[in-house]
């Protein structure tokens, strides 16, 4: 088999020497010239908003008080929030768990997170503020078991947990999927290993999506195709663009025609409409003379074009627009809310945002108000907490 070119795995990590002796024991000190400077020059431009931002709990009670420059949502268990323009973490109680004093910081992921500092060093610290490695300014992404891209001179490596560069940043792009696999990207080709370092696919001119429902879309030469989890084909690459398979149906086009195709590669039904796209619980989305309709998982129409808008389904329940404003319908694809609101969000954690000419608040499964709408701008509730500008 032809080796990858300018790749190899290094599984004796040949490069951890040189990120291990770069890594610095205590941060940077604080009264440093050079970085007074840096600040000075970040803060000449910098103005803090009219309207402060807090939390809300799911009664409506205001658990985190609207004192910050900006906060990020609750999804770990430290909170990213700025104040003055620095940025550091608060608990869900809302006291101070690291400091403000960053400049730019991320998401907490599998207990890491990036922070970058007035002088231009990111570090790599976990939720007692502990540095796990030091680098240059660089791009990153998110943990995915236990891997994160990175990039420091626009080409991209992968980093374990401890910080090493287990991949060295040679890459066109790097991403690790759910299923566990590292999807590299290099010279207009991709390759596939897995977190052994072993070779799936060599290096080809394929595209790769994740896995979904037990099969893998690619597309190769200008076709899409789908594999199974060991990579041999199921479904040969013969159509334009297809979706991901959502109850063992995947909707192809060739040419003008849109297929519904079970996982053997049987077509099922044939459809001429502009578009069709996979909305949730078993229906299909098709757009006809600009309006949308409803497929059902058969094929079936259950809802004749005439709709403007139209989201997908989340939590049982589909936004949906008209001339009129916005509401929802619910699984049976009946009115559940009129459309009547400026705009509306999607569910989320039983919540739906509602836009109203007086503020934004939330909406029930109900279809009651659960919070009323009295704030500036709010955002979806995560483990129980909504981020939330609130009118001085």
């Amino acid at each position: 088999m032809k080796k990858a070119p300018q790749f190899k795995y290094y599984s004796s990590f040949i490069f951890v020497l040189f990120i291990t002796l770069s890594q610095w024991s205590c941060m940077p000190d604080p009264g440093d010239a050079n970085s007074s400077t840096r600040e000075d020059l970040y803060f000449d431009d910098y103005e803090s908003p009219e309207y402060k931002w807090g939390m809300i709990d799911t009664t409506g009670m205001l658990v985190i008080p609207a004192q910050y420059d900006a906060l990020r949502d609750a999804l770990e268990e430290l909170i990213p929030a700025n104040v003055g323009g620095k940025w550091g973490y608060i608990r869900p109680d809302g006291t101070t768990a690291i400091p403000h004093i960053y400049r730019e910081i991320s998401q907490f992921s599998r207990g890491r997170a990036f922070v970058r500092t007035f002088e231009d060093s990111t570090f790599l610290i976990d939720t007692s503020h502990a540095i796990i490695s030091r680098f240059a300014s660089i791009k990153h992404g998110q943990f995915t078991h236990d891997y994160c891209p990175i990039s420091g001179n626009d080409a991209w490596g992968l980093i374990d947990r401890s910080g090493y560069m287990i991949m060295p940043d040679t890459l066109e792009k790097i991403t690790v999927d759910d299923a566990g696999f590292l999807i590299m990207h290099h010279s207009g080709r991709t390759a596939i290993l897995d977190t052994s370092g072993s070779i799936i696919r060599p290096y080809q001119e394929i595209r790769y999506w994740p896995e979904s429902k037990g099969l893998r879309r690619f597309k190769t030469r200008g076709s899409q195709g789908f594999l199974h989890p060991d990579f041999t084909v199921a479904i040969a690459p013969a159509y334009d663009e297809a979706s991901d398979f959502y109850y063992s149906m995947t909707m192809a086009r060739k040419g003008d025609l849109y297929h519904l195709i079970g996982k053997s590669g049987a077509i099922t039904s044939t459809f001429q409409y502009d578009r069709i796209e996979y909305i949730g619980e078993k229906f299909w989305k098709f757009l006809h003379q600009g309006q949308w309709g409803i497929l059902d998982s058969m094929g079936f129409v259950v809802h004749h074009p005439g709709i403007p808008y139209l989201n997908r389904f989340s939590e049982s329940y589909i936004a949906f627009g008209s001339e009129n404003g916005w509401g929802f319908l619910d699984i049976r694809l009946d009115t559940f809310v009129p459309p009547v609101f400026p705009l509306v969000s999607d569910f989320n954690n039983g919540f739906a945002r509602i836009i109203t000419r007086n503020g934004i608040g939330f909406i029930n499964r109900k279809g009651y108000w659960a919070i009323q709408p009295a704030y500036f701008e709010i955002r979806d509730f995560y483990n129980g907490l909504a981020r939330v500008q609130v009118y001085n």
